[in-house]
């Protein structure tokens, strides 16, 4: 909403039932004059995380006050939890892609050149027994779908920057922009929508073998 407010509203009664509104004009929960941007529902359905120009706040539903602020590197274009609720990705404009830790309210990874521009969409994969920690889908105004694994690489214990994508694919003539995309329960299919009528694909495995998410088969683009 306009001037940082977000507003919790009633279905039923179709009226507003709490407003998460910036808290003395601090920068750290959104100024006044910068609009919303980015909404985007906690797992548990008790936090939504609200992002602005300058800010990114985990808001307590219940109570209407911040419990997290995270303080990103460039304003949020695009967020996504993991569906336990323990990680939230946030997209960038300047195209990186950072994790965060909810109970600490700490980076753990960043991708810092994951787009050429705004990422404009991110979502987890569904928990499952082949892997350890979820996978991360990533869409941009750049015309790229990546899959990335939410985690530092390993060989630099010090280091929070990301490996390189496990998959990527681009839509061609000319690139248009990726503007959502959701896994399928199973993890099967990725489903990724594009802001122009289907246009044709090229995928370009970064990484040589498979990428396993579900019993039942191969991730499916």
């Amino acid at each position: 909403g306009p001037g940082g407010e977000g507003l919790l509203w009633s279905v039923e009664r179709g009226l507003p039932v709490r407003s998460l509104a910036p808290i003395g004009g601090s920068l750290s929960l959104g100024a006044p004059g910068s609009d919303v941007e980015v909404v985007r529902a906690h797992p548990s359905a008790r936090y939504a995380a609200l992002a602005n120009e300058q800010s990114l706040v985990l808001w307590d539903l219940a109570a209407a006050t911040p419990a997290r602020i995270f303080l990103t590197q460039s304003s949020s274009t695009s967020l996504g939890f993991s569906a336990d609720g323990k990680l939230l990705a946030a997209g960038c404009a300047d195209g990186r892609i950072e994790i965060w830790d909810i109970g600490s309210a700490c980076r753990t990874c960043e991708f810092p050149k994951a787009h050429r521009g705004s990422v404009l969409a991110l979502d987890f994969s569904w928990p499952s027994t082949c892997e350890e920690s979820p996978l991360l889908f990533s869409g941009g105004g750049d015309g790229l779908v990546q899959l990335h694994h939410p985690m530092p690489q390993a060989e630099d214990a010090t280091s929070q920057q990301g490996s390189a994508p496990l998959l990527q694919a681009t839509n061609t003539c000319p690139p248009q922009p990726v503007v959502a995309g959701r896994f399928t329960p199973a993890n099967l299919l990725l489903v990724a929508g594009v802001a122009a009528p289907a246009p044709p694909w090229q995928c370009a495995p970064a990484i040589t073998g498979d990428v396993a998410l579900g019993q039942q088969g191969d991730l499916g683009m």
